[in-house]
Formats: C-alpha cells, sequence, structure tokens
C-alpha cells in the first residue's frame, strides 16, 4: 500500500504533468495521430515535444496539414508555473508566418 502511495505522489510530480482547467489543459496535452480542428482546417498531430524549465512549460507540436502535407507547420503552448496559468498557442507556418490561437479555436476531431 505505502508503494502505491509512492507512485501516485510521483507520477503527480512529473514535469509532464499539467494542473490547470480542462479546457485550457486541452492545448496541452495533445498526442500523436490527434486530429485537430483548428479555424475549419484539419491537422494531423505528427510529433508531441514537451520542455519544461523553473517558471515555463513550453510544449511544441509538428502538425500537418490534411490539405496541404507539404507545409511545415508547428504549433507552440506555453504555460506560466508561478499561477498555473496557460498563456499562448501560437501557430507557426514554414512560409515564416504565425497566428495567436485561442481556446475556441481547437477542436480534438
Amino acid at each position: 500500500m505505502i508503494r502505491s502511495l509512492i507512485q501516485i505522489i510521483r507520477s503527480w510530480n512529473e514535469p509532464d504533468r499539467i494542473r490547470i482547467s480542462p479546457s485550457e489543459g486541452k492545448w496541452l496535452t495533445l498526442s500523436e495521430g490527434f486530429r485537430l480542428l483548428i479555424r475549419d482546417e484539419i491537422y494531423l498531430v505528427i510529433n508531441r515535444s514537451p520542455q519544461s524549465s523553473d517558471k515555463f512549460t513550453l510544449v511544441d507540436y509538428d502538425v500537418a496539414s490534411l490539405r496541404d502535407e507539404c507545409e511545415a507547420i508547428k504549433i507552440q503552448v506555453w504555460l506560466c508555473h508561478d499561477r498555473q496559468q496557460f498563456i499562448s498557442a501560437k501557430m507557426n507556418f514554414s512560409g515564416g508566418h504565425s497566428i495567436e490561437l485561442f481556446e475556441d479555436d481547437l477542436v480534438i476531431l
């Protein structure tokens, strides 16, 4: 029983564990193979790369548009540890332009 309790505490303390509201958290918990509807276009999550520091968590997603699979697209999501608050999500396109993303922009299919 003590061993189970220790495992629960360790899993709760892992750096990739995000403690924010579910609506904000959906940006941070996407996995490879998820299909996303963002601003009327469907994307496929190819890769997920979380990074963490003392102050921030950054999750990079490589995604592919189902309409134009050749374009390299990266979604970056930031979370502030101090306030346990979602900061921003940005979609960066291979052509050099980017757009800010908001909670309502993301639908997981």
